[in-house]
Order: C-alpha cells, then sequence, then structure tokens
C-alpha cells in the first residue's frame, strides 16, 4: 500500500476528473483543505518512443488549497503477495529502491524520504496553502527504470488529462445515461494493453464472442 492521508480527523470526496481516469480526492480537515490527484500516466505510442516514459508509474499530486493540512505518508511493499522480501536502498536523487526477485519499486517525491522501518516507510510533513507536492512511484521488472524528472510530473498530468478527452469524445452514444455509459467505457479502456489492444481476459467474461452467440 501508498498512502497519502490527514493526520487528524477529516472528511474526504472523490471524483474522477470529466471523461478521464484521473481521480481527484478532496480532503477537509479542521485546519484546512487539500486534493490528492492520482494517475497512470498514458499518452499515445508515438508519443512514448519520444519521451522518457516508464513502463509501469503511479503519479500522485498534492495541492494545499486553504490553511494548513499535516499528512501522514505510508509506503509498505508486500512482494510476491506477501511472500517476498524487499531490500531497500537509497539512491539520493533517484528516489528509495525496493528490490525484490518479483522486480524494483522506486519511490520519489520532491519532499524528504526518511530511512525506512521495519519493512515499511513512515513520515509527516506540513502542507500550507499554495503548496503542491509530486510524488512518483514505478515499477520495473525486464526493462531498464525509467526515471522522469519530477519537475515534469505537471506536464504529464496535463498530458494524461488532454488524452482522456480526446479519447472520450469519440464516443457517439447519445441515448440514456450517457455519462455512466462513458464512465463504463473508461473503465474498460483502462484494462486495455496499449501496444496491441488486447484487453485483458477476466472482466470480459459476460460479454459474448459474438452477438447472439453462446460463447463468452
Amino acid at each position: 500500500s501508498f498512502g497519502l492521508t490527514p493526520t487528524g480527523p477529516f472528511r474526504s470526496s472523490r471524483r474522477y476528473l470529466d471523461a478521464t481516469n484521473v481521480l481527484e480526492t478532496s480532503f477537509q480537515t479542521a485546519s484546512g483543505e487539500l486534493v490528492l490527484t492520482d494517475l497512470m500516466p498514458v499518452t499515445s505510442e508515438s508519443e512514448k518512443r519520444r519521451l522518457l516514459w516508464p513502463d509501469h508509474q503511479l503519479l500522485r499530486r498534492l495541492e494545499c488549497l486553504r490553511g494548513e493540512v499535516e499528512l501522514e505518508l505510508t509506503f509498505r511493499p508486500r512482494p510476491g503477495f506477501g511472500r517476498g522480501r524487499v531490500r531497500w536502498r537509497d539512491a539520493g536523487s533517484l528516489g528509495l529502491r525496493a528490490e525484490s526477485a518479483q522486480g524494483l519499486l522506486t519511490l520519489r517525491s520532491e519532499l524528504p524520504l526518511s530511512a525506512p522501518q521495519g519493512g515499511e516507510l513512515r513520515g509527516r510533513f506540513l502542507l500550507r496553502a499554495g503548496d503542491r507536492r509530486h510524488f512518483s512511484l514505478t515499477f520495473d521488472d525486464a526493462f531498464p527504470a525509467v526515471l522522469p524528472p519530477l519537475a515534469l510530473s505537471q506536464e504529464a498530468i496535463d498530458r494524461t488529462v488532454a488524452w482522456w478527452r480526446a479519447w472520450s469524445a469519440r464516443l457517439t452514444y447519445s441515448g440514456p445515461c450517457r455519462q455512466t455509459v462513458l464512465r463504463s467505457a473508461l473503465a474498460l479502456k483502462l484494462l486495455v494493453f496499449a501496444p496491441s489492444g488486447a484487453i485483458v481476459a477476466a472482466p470480459t467474461t459476460s460479454l459474448p464472442e459474438r452477438l447472439g452467440g453462446d460463447l463468452n
């Protein structure tokens, strides 16, 4: 798990940015308000060849909108469904690395990360109104790790939002519950292997192989 949560009591709400798979969580506390944005960066295959583009990345952005909020970061890697062992390595500006037989997890932050204790990382920090901080978690197992500079995180977020909205704009359905249909299409799109277009099999078990057929 990889948590970013206010340390004190809070109320929260979540939504997807319109026509995207970019998740936004709003936290309200007695002392302030902040927004956490979560996404897996996406772009076209041609752009991936041109840019430094990780194979697997979770990008997170914290923005304090009002007052000040103390937050806690928790990072608990559990490779091999909890059976694997993790070797920690501090790579300085290249992040904190959790190495295992399953691959390499690299956590980077615009805030200082402390040394892990007992197989997990914990840290506390304070954000004030106007503060914005980015976090990147990448996974690599077969190829050299690609670690884009954190300074380019906002650009990656903007590119991802634009890509999803361009994809959503292709939806031609205009009947009842259009937004629900679009959200379903966006969820299915997350399950597509981008280079080939193949979709993960398990979530499609109830879709017919062909209309009117008996094979799912």
